[in-house]
């Protein structure tokens, strides 16, 4: 039988001490498309412990245990970030409910940086240079139209799930060959080398190929650049709370560079580099938040964005996820900075399936794919079934 266990915050919270105990939360907040988290812990939590651990948690980031608050056409409460940094300290506080600052995600900034309207005189015209960027921003939808925009898209894909292990990474790195030598050259990293591959083996597969690679980029700065920010606008601080992720969409790629490796990567990793640039930022976020900000006061309910990329495009760490692969049930968990295995799971063209498939076993013969019935040979002594992908 469940049960409801009611927690008290521990007091004072975080924002008690300031002259404001709620937080605004401005347009590129407003995620209205709602994600629903399901923690499954396998083992018998101590309650006591736990409650503990939420209270001491819940102080350091309150608004977790606030509510979303309209008023007018303005909003306040709390946000995914707050979400993050809570659950990983109730992680360390149930561990350790005496854990040490360094064991803890960095002490919350509420700084909220509010942006001018886009459209006001004293802003610069921004339609031109940025408005194509964002046409999930532009576009929205009732929430019943918009489940069929992606009911329509879903009908000739099929899922693809793929895991690429750690040594095929490390050869898609090499065949980037000698690069990042040049003082003012782009440095490029397994990540750019691994998306760069998937992107020319889909044009490779593809009736019409990719143009535009849309990545879902983090642009706040790593937690180790926190003694030196100068490079970073104030909202990209690690510990600021609020949403530290957008889309950016590529300018297209070149005719000649649709299936090569290199030229692909350093697309990728300039358009990324981009969109952690402050000034870029400003630019993007002054016209993304007003329209965030339109949809969520649409009415009652508000309206919902698209993320469903158009023919041409192709979404990574979104629509086209990847992941760290999990240890197979009852496998050693890999040491820390050991390389390690990656899942990828995305929808493809079902006419098209086929020959990605038939391409990237060609190309990487140690990769598992587990479409539902595509598997690959059985080594000796190992399950018929053939391996599985855990998530």
């Amino acid at each position: 039988m469940s049960e409801t266990i009611l927690v008290s915050i521990q007091r004072p919270t975080a924002l008690e001490n300031k002259t404001v105990q709620s937080i605004s939360v401005p347009g590129q907040d407003l995620w209205l498309n709602a994600v629903t988290n399901v923690h499954i812990i396998p083992t018998k939590v101590n309650v006591e412990r736990f409650k503990a651990a939420v209270a001491r948690a819940a102080a350091r980031y309150p608004p977790v245990a606030g509510r979303l608050i309209r008023e007018g056409d303005e909003w306040r409460a709390s946000d995914a970030k707050a979400m993050l940094d809570f659950t990983l300290a109730l992680s360390a506080l149930y561990e350790d409910l005496d854990a040490p600052e360094s064991n803890l995600p960095l002490a919350p900034s509420f700084y909220r940086h509010v942006y001018p309207h886009p459209y006001s005189p004293s802003c610069p015209s921004l339609s031109d240079g940025y408005l194509w960027r964002m046409p999930h921003l532009a576009q929205d939808y009732q929430l019943s139209k918009l489940m069929g925009v992606y009911s329509k898209g879903e009908e000739s894909t099929e899922l693809l799930r793929l895991r690429f292990t750690a040594k095929s990474m490390e050869r898609m790195f090499a065949a980037l060959g000698p690069h990042g030598t040049e003082e003012n050259e782009l440095k490029l990293n397994v990540h750019d080398a691994f998306t760069a591959y998937l992107v020319a083996a889909l044009n490779k597969s593809l009736e019409n190929p990719v143009r535009r690679v849309i990545n879902i980029v983090g642009y706040r700065a790593p937690p180790k650049f926190v003694k030196n920010l100068t490079s970073f606008a104030p909202w990209a601080h690690p510990a600021a709370q609020g949403n530290g992720m957008l889309a950016m969409i590529s300018d297209p790629l070149a005719e000649a560079d649709l299936q090569e490796l290199l030229p692909i990567a350093r697309h990728i990793r300039a358009h990324i580099n981009l969109a952690r640039d402050p000034e870029f930022l400003e630019r993007f976020f002054t016209l993304g938040s007003f329209f965030m900000a339109k949809s969520a006061n649409a009415g009652q309910e508000g309206r919902y964005h698209c993320f469903m990329p158009d023919e041409g495009d192709t979404t990574l760490n979104s629509n086209f996820g990847i992941f760290i692969a999990n240890p197979p049930s009852g496998g050693d968990t890999p040491s820390k900075g050991t390389p390690q295995d990656a899942d990828v799971s995305f929808l493809i063209l079902s006419a098209f399936k086929e020959k990605f498939i038939s391409i990237v076993k060609h190309d990487h013969e140690d990769v598992i794919v587990d479409d539902g019935g595509y598997h690959p040979k059985v080594a000796e002594g190992e399950s018929k079934e053939g391996p599985q992908l855990y998530h």
